[in-house]
């Protein structure tokens, strides 16, 4: 990926979610929404790449760790566990 690509990238991510209406909500709520979102990414019993770029957006854009995102992937591929 060019440095151009990579700065595209994250021109994208940092203004994409910017006024997003879960930015509002306690981080609880926003847990239990990342949540769902992830379940649904896994609807076809796998999380590929582009939908794990898009949690992570997400993620940061709420203001969240970025360390977050496995623990939503793991939730979503086994839901059952929580």
């Amino acid at each position: 990926m060019s440095v151009l690509d990579l700065l595209k990238k994250v021109k994208v991510q940092t203004l994409s979610f910017e006024k997003h209406p879960c930015r509002e909500l306690e981080q609880e709520q926003m847990i239990h929404y990342l949540n769902g979102l992830a379940l649904i990414t896994n609807e076809d019993g796998t999380v590929c790449e582009k939908e794990r770029e898009y949690l992570s957006i997400l993620i940061n854009s709420f203001g969240l760790s970025e360390e977050m995102l496995e623990t939503f992937v793991n939730f979503a591929e086994n839901p059952d566990e929580k």
